[in-house]
């Protein structure tokens, strides 16, 4: 279904913003109004990404530095812009850009952290501002670990979703 007019039918709806309406949006921007845009991007996916870096056998210390690096490289090199919104679930063309980006890194032997050109976020924001991120089961393949902590994010974002709707119409008791 068209997410536009999902939200014209519903303008409550909890999740209105798709990753591909957020994506045309960031398109749409000149690149001096971008950031906002690709923070929200950046805040929304990085946990899915950690997990599936954990699941490969790096240590804390390593996949939180790939992650820092495989998002500070998808912003600079504005790929959020050549991505096309038809080419299928974005969930899927994320997790083929993290083994590409991990397959590049394992060829250049090491994983440089980087910041930002424009300063846009930090993993250590991200993980301030969305807590701490799923740690996958030994046994998890890369591709369960991804979903399962794209599953665990979601849910965790419509409870809050929820949770705030219940608190601003007054009746946080419905939801307890």
């Amino acid at each position: 279904m068209n997410d536009d007019r999902h939200q014209q039918r519903d303008s409550f709806a909890p999740f209105g913003s798709t990753a591909w309406t957020l994506i045309r949006e960031a398109q749409a921007l000149p690149p001096s109004r971008r950031g906002e845009v690709l923070g929200s991007l950046l805040r929304r996916y990085w946990k899915p990404i950690y997990a599936f870096f954990r699941s490969h056998g790096k240590s804390r210390e390593d996949a939180e530095e790939l992650v820092q690096s495989f998002l500070c490289g998808f912003v600079e090199k504005d790929q959020i812009l050549r991505v096309d919104p038809g080419a299928g679930r974005f969930r899927d063309w994320l997790r083929v850009c993290c083994r590409n980006f991990m397959l590049s890194q394992a060829r250049k032997g090491r994983a440089q952290k980087r910041i930002p050109r424009h300063g846009l976020v930090s993993l250590e924001q991200l993980k301030a501002s969305s807590g701490a991120p799923f740690q996958p089961a030994a046994s998890e393949t890369p591709e369960r670990a991804f979903h399962n902590a794209w599953r665990r994010d979601l849910l965790e974002r419509a409870l809050q979703s929820v949770a705030a709707e219940c608190e601003e119409r007054e009746r946080a008791v419905d939801y307890e």
